[in-house]
């Protein structure tokens, strides 16, 4: 076995990634199957012979019980906590992450409930908690479970601050560490105020919360950025500089191996250690280790090294799509890299001064195609949305992107130098040009025709999965191998045939109705027969969720002019195109919709949106729907004025409320309840209900709730589109 290392964590890595997606009940199951192939497997001398299958096996078995151990023994006793209430003592473990109604704060508990107990807890508060980077808190909260581990690592939830005490105590080397990336934030966002300054900030530090929403939109629209998750590019650049710098000096190469390593080290600490920087980390060591030694190392077996180790200290990290990403991205590098270097550097490029720029964006422009066909599985399942400019604009700001970091970060050093920070001007000026230019090249990307496409079909997913186990399974077949891939095509053209008619089958006579996950906002969006409407776009996430589920809104109600129901209303019309806007009258909350476009002004209307009439009163602060021979009533507020609301849609079959339900409604009148929530305000009043016997659900952070309707009569409700 030539690469055994990029085997073993290849196939780890996969195993924990499918064990991710299974309920816990069928851990043990598995593990027992896993054991009994592998035992077969070795005791049958046919199958022990087969190559990599006996060793594939072991991992895979391996891989089922490291899984079903972590899950019993460290997941588990965490989970338990879910439901008390209890003392707990923490630092912070990020810094504060604003929302649109609140603060979420991941904190780094070091006891709870008076026992010793490392974990991480999600706060949401309403305000931002006055803990610092230095201090640790003592205070009392009702703690809730996730259902399962996720892949971030933050179990636990906590949506209160009891009795809280404060303690200066410098909170150790992690508390350094986050103090200095909040020191780099600030002096960013001072020195540079607006949107480079905040580019700057997410390139070097990965906080992307100070982008404005519409810069961040056409940033994805283009597929850069992933420049703003610290990871293999960062730490290679700030790395290898030294390294590099060190090298000229003609110093030993263990002196300056240990410079690179130390600096590696302190940016994976500043980042607070995200998986991706840390599978980068890995891999850079075991580069500067092989480079102290004269080794020659590999970068399939160092990336399946990290891979190894990563899976090894938290198997749970399989399931995060940033570590997804920058796997597979770091794989296409090192596929990429060797061919395109020997077939760019055969080019003959005329004149001679232009020959090494256009080789370098060549180079770039291949890399970073190779990169987003090895990533365009996970981005259309996770994303739902494929750039097709990435590889191009990629190649245009790469470079730019790289000295951009290098700048920005050496002002923010040379700031912190007494009578030295005068030099950090130049370089911040520097920096805020580079930043202009990526930003530049986002927005002439973005807005392009067919920038971006959407991948709203649900069976595609199961098209990429099932393309990649029948093209697995092809390739052992025996024939050649222009047999194999006509096998292969044919197969999965056939796949993708049957999941089409399915999905045309299975959206005939059904309609859709979707609270979106936009916090204590109102953003509705309801579909049927192709067409859409949506009704409130209030929270600043409510326009990159609509662009998720739809290319274009037929009808776009903005009930009131509160911020609630119309605070994105001017972002979404420039990122969405809307046939047709409904908005009450002319008022200052709502003179940035009237700037961006030319809605009709009404105060009541009804429409047809395929099988669903919808009617719309903004003095009743409501908007009924009719579905098949099903009703629906929105309320925007829990205390709105329930003698104004007819007595007919008070009596709908399903009701849908921001916030809360009124006091003067019983959840048991409706078939179906659905809240849209903050984070910070939790989910209680759904679990209530369904505790009861009834049909609930609150967004709170959970993801988009959508409610579906069938002509026959039945209805389902799940998280998120199921045809989305």
């Amino acid at each position: 076995m030539a690469r055994p290392l990029a085997v073993t964590g290849g196939v780890l890595f996969v195993t924990l990634w499918f064990l991710g997606l299974l309920p816990h009940a069928a851990l043990l199951p598995l593990t027992v199957c896993a054991g009994v192939l592998c035992a077969l497997v070795l005791c049958v001398r046919a199958l022990r012979r087969k190559g990599l299958l006996p060793y594939v096996c072991a991992v895979v078995l391996a891989g089922c019980v490291l899984f079903w151990f972590h899950y019993d023994f460290v997941f588990a006793p965490v989970a338990a906590l879910g439901g008390r209430t209890v003392p707990v003592t923490a630092a912070l473990a990020d810094l504060p992450q604003q929302l649109d109604d609140g603060y979420r704060t991941v904190l780094r508990t070091d006891s709870v409930d008076g026992m010793p107990m490392r974990c991480r807890i999600a706060l949401y508060t309403s305000q931002e908690p006055e803990i610092t980077c230095r201090q640790t808190v003592t205070f009392r909260t009702r703690l809730e479970a996730n259902s399962a581990p996720g892949s971030s690592g933050v179990w636990l939830r906590a949506y209160e601050m009891r009795d809280a005490r404060y303690t200066d105590d410098a909170s150790g080397f992690f508390g350094r560490m986050l103090a200095v990336r909040q020191y780099a934030i600030e002096t960013l966002l001072q020195r540079l105020p607006g949107t480079n300054g905040a580019v700057l900030a997410a390139m070097i530090t990965g906080s992307e919360q100070y982008i404005p929403d519409d810069v961040y939109a056409r940033m994805l629209e283009c597929g850069i950025v992933h420049i703003f998750s610290v990871s293999g590019l960062h730490l290679s650049v700030f790395s290898m500089l030294l390294y590099r710098f060190l090298e000229r000096r003609r110093a030993p190469r263990a002196v300056i191996a240990l410079p690179s390593a130390v600096l590696t080290f302190l940016l994976m600490a500043v980042t607070g250690f995200s998986y991706s920087c840390v599978r980068a980390g890995i891999m850079l060591y075991i580069m500067l280790l092989g480079r102290c030694f004269f080794w020659r190392s590999d970068g399939l077996n160092a990336l399946g090294a990290s891979i190894l180790v990563m899976a090894l200290i938290d198997p749970f990290c399989a399931g995060s799509v940033g570590l997804q990403l920058s796997v597979l991205g770091t794989l296409g590098v090192i596929l990429a890299s060797p061919i395109v270097e020997t077939r760019v550097e055969a080019l003959r490029v005329r004149p001679r001064f232009l020959r090494k720029p256009i080789r370098l964006f060549l180079s770039a422009l291949l890399v970073s195609a190779c990169i987003h066909i090895l990533t365009l599985p996970v981005i259309v399942i996770e994303f739902r949305r494929l750039s097709l400019v990435s590889p191009l604009a990629n190649a245009c700001l790469l470079f730019a992107a790289e000295w951009a970091m290098i700048t920005a970060a050496a002002a923010v050093l040379l700031s912190a130098v007494p009578f030295l920070g005068v030099l950090s001007k130049p370089l911040l000026f520097g920096a805020g040009l580079l930043a202009k230019y990526c930003v530049l090249v986002s927005d002439s990307f973005g807005k392009l025709p067919f920038a971006a496409v959407r991948s709203d079909f649900a069976g595609l997913r199961f098209w990429i999965v099932g393309t990649l186990i029948v093209v697995s399974a092809v390739l052992m077949l025996q024939g050649t191998l222009r047999r194999r891939v006509v096998v292969s095509a044919a197969v999965s053209v056939g796949i993708l045939a049957s999941l089409v008619g399915f999905h045309a089958w299975n959206l005939h006579d059904l309609a859709q109705i979707t609270v979106l996950d936009a916090g204590n906002q109102s953003a509705v969006l309801v579909k049927s027969r192709g067409k859409t409407a949506l009704i409130g776009c209030g929270g600043k996430d409510a326009p990159s969720r609509v662009s998720l589920y739809t290319d274009s809104v037929d009808l776009f109600v903005v009930p009131r002019e509160q911020k609630t129901e119309c605070g994105a209303a001017h972002i979404l019309v420039r990122s969405v195109p809307c046939a047709e806007i409904w908005a009450p009258q002319r008022v200052p909350a709502l003179e940035p919709l009237y700037f961006f476009a030319d809605p009709v002004v009404t105060t009541r209307g009804t429409r047809t949106v395929g099988d669903i009439r919808l009617t719309f009163d903004s003095s009743a602060e409501a908007v009924f729907l009719e579905i098949y021979d099903r009703t629906a009533l929105l309320l925007f507020s829990p205390g709105c004025d329930l003698g104004k609301i007819p007595r007919a849609w008070l009596d709908a079959d399903f009701l849908i409320s921001r916030s809360d339900i009124p006091p003067a409604l019983t959840a048991e009148h409706y078939a179906a309840v659905l809240l849209s929530r903050g984070s910070g305000q939790g989910d209680d009043p759904a679990r209530e209900i369904v505790s009861r016997g009834g049909m609930a659900a609150a967004t709170a952070g959970y993801g988009d709730i959508c409610l579906q309707v069938r002509k026959d009569g039945a209805i389902g409700l799940e998280r998120g589109d199921p045809y989305a």
